[in-house]
């Protein structure tokens, strides 16, 4: 069956999606707020967005933490909402899934910067294990750049092995 609107797992609490045909998919409208398991995986099977879906980590945006997936997980559409400090190493929301990233369809990945300007270097948005699949480009960014900045921001799937990062670089001050 088709689960309807909000979904929201507490961050003791585990989203068990291992008995889905073969993954599940947040329809349109739908949203899931998940992560903060300890040290259990938040996600149990394999996940996929899909157009109008949304995907939170933690309680939402302004709450760092990390959405953890014993299976694979397709961006396939919606919007991804990640909290990210001004330590690219730390201090950040991150997904990290037991298998593959696969980037099938126009995805957001929203950008909430949680305490400035992002600093220099590779932030790890999702960890798989196993070589990404799709094309980078076809996510976008929003949130990144509030006025005219130094900085600049790629996407990459080639900066670390089996994963998605959002790569800076350039000064953070204001031209």
């Amino acid at each position: 069956g088709v689960l309807p609107g909000s979904i929201s797992v507490a961050p003791t609490g585990v989203f068990d999606v291992s008995g889905a045909a073969s993954t599940f998919t947040l329809g349109s409208g739908q949203s899931l707020t998940v992560g903060g398991a300890t040290p259990a995986n938040d996600v149990v099977g394999n996940l996929a967005t899909s157009t109008g879906s949304t995907l939170n980590i933690m309680s939402g945006v302004g709450t760092v933490g990390t959405l953890t997936s014993s299976g694979s997980f397709a961006l396939n559409g919606g919007t991804v909402n990640f909290d990210l400090s001004n330590i690219a190493n730390s201090g950040n929301d991150t997904v990290n899934i037991g298998g593959a990233l696969d980037i099938t369809g126009p995805t957001t990945i929203a950008i909430n910067r949680i305490s400035g300007s992002l600093a220099n270097g590779s932030y790890v948005l999702v960890q798989g294990v196993g070589a990404v699949t799709g094309n980078v480009l076809d996510l976008t960014t929003t949130g990144l750049i509030s006025g005219a900045t130094r900085q600049t921001f790629a996407l990459s799937t080639t900066t670390v092995t089996d994963a998605l990062t959002l790569d800076v670089s350039g000064q953070a001050a204001d031209l």
